[in-house]
């Protein structure tokens, strides 16, 4: 029979992060050797069409009063850990409603980090039960986020205090997991795994189907903040056209950045298709279009605690992969040892690589040994025999 194991996340589709479908496909993954139930938020989109996707998973969400809602949908909030702190109430609600007894594993996932406060609220009631939490990216000392007075201060004590009560930790790197380490008041090293993000290899089991690009096809997706610099990659492409070289350049970024930079992107848009974020099946299907998928890394030593998590779709889409930026983050790591190009985040560089790209796009070939590592179900049974293993 098997184990039954209750999961804990903010980030579940439709919620439009890919931390979403991080935990969807590590959960569809372990739902092969697990009776899952998955607690998360309700969302505004039709989450009953989605949640049909996941036959095997039962999901129970959670309804927030609507001034709850409009305040973690902010654009910038103040809160520690995170904007989601102010709905702990509420789950936890939920929690005393649910036999938390019938289960034999509790098992909470970030982003977002107040999830794990969650963990802590149902260890603390039910000592007995293995906790697990799983990591994707910094919870203090986060380059991406400003210090707050107090809620910083506040936030730190309690990730001591997770990191010190869960039973098993897990992280995508073990730089994570060494930066977590220095955060806590024990040496969270024993108790902690490190598994890969991962693609679903069933995303991309019709890749043979699809009919050659007219033009060579370029595309990026993801969020523009902090040492993302999207600007070179612009002007390279804008270059690239004004030559008259034959391409076809689409770039999918958040809605906030576009909403700050119109008139650069208005600009930018008379040369090469730039969209907000697509919903999942439709950046699946684009990624298996594409000749050359792009992502942007910054120059910082302190980026290499981050796994963009897109890294393991575009070797799942088995296409050509352009890294840009100066750190050897893992992102850069496995594009080149999936034969791919990287180079600074500089204009002359990047469109040089492009150029290049073009013409490997006959002889590519893409690493299908390090592909294969990232396989959903390679990483799950994995884990089902690392958990197994630690959690005796």
């Amino acid at each position: 029979m098997k184990k039954k194991c209750l999961v804990i996340s903010y980030c579940f589709p439709p919620y439009p992060s890919p931390e979403s479908f991080i935990t969807s496909k590590l959960i569809m993954g372990l739902s092969k050797y697990y009776d899952i139930t998955v607690l998360t938020m309700e969302s505004i989109e039709d989450s009953k069409k989605i949640d049909k996707k996941y036959k095997n998973i039962k999901i129970i969400r959670v309804k927030l009063p609507f001034l709850i809602k409009w305040i973690i949908n902010l654009p910038r909030v103040p809160f520690r850990p995170d904007r989601f702190i102010i709905s702990l109430f509420w789950l936890v609600k939920k929690i005393k409603k649910i036999n938390v007894n019938y289960f034999d594993l509790i098992f909470t996932r970030s982003q977002f980090h107040s999830s794990h406060l969650v963990g802590l609220y149902i260890k603390k009631k039910f000592p007995e039960k293995k906790w697990i939490a799983s990591f994707s990216d910094p919870w203090s000392e986060n380059i991406f986020q400003k210090n707050i007075p107090i809620f910083t201060n506040l936030s730190d004590f309690l990730e001591k205090k997770v990191l010190r009560n869960t039973d098993l930790l897990i992280f995508p790197l073990i730089n994570l997991r060494d930066h977590f380490n220095k955060a806590a008041d024990i040496d969270i090293k024993k108790k902690s795994i490190i598994v890969n993000h991962t693609f679903d290899e069933n995303n991309f089991n019709d890749e043979k189907k699809i009919t050659v690009n007219k033009y060579f096809t370029i595309r990026h997706f993801g969020k523009i903040y902090a040492e993302r610099n999207i600007i070179p990659l612009f002007e390279s492409l804008k270059q690239i056209t004004i030559e008259g070289i034959k391409v076809k350049a689409e770039i999918y970024i958040d809605s906030e950045y576009i909403e700050k930079n119109k008139k650069l992107i208005e600009h930018f848009s008379n040369y090469f298709k730039i969209n907000s974020y697509v919903n999942n099946s439709t950046y699946l299907k684009l990624l298996k279009k594409s000749d050359l998928l792009v992502i942007i890394d910054g120059d910082s030593q302190s980026l290499n605690v981050f796994f963009q998590s897109k890294v393991t779709d575009y070797l799942g889409s088995r296409k050509m992969i352009l890294h840009i930026g100066k750190c050897n983050t893992i992102n850069k790591k496995l594009t080149l040892k999936n034969n791919g190009l990287s180079c600074e985040n500089k204009t002359s560089e990047i469109k040089n690589k492009i150029l290049k790209s073009m013409k490997m796009k006959k002889t590519f070939k893409p690493n299908l040994k390090l592909i294969d590592d990232y396989k959903i179900r390679k990483v799950s049974k994995k884990l089902y025999y690392d958990l197994n293993k630690h959690l005796k």
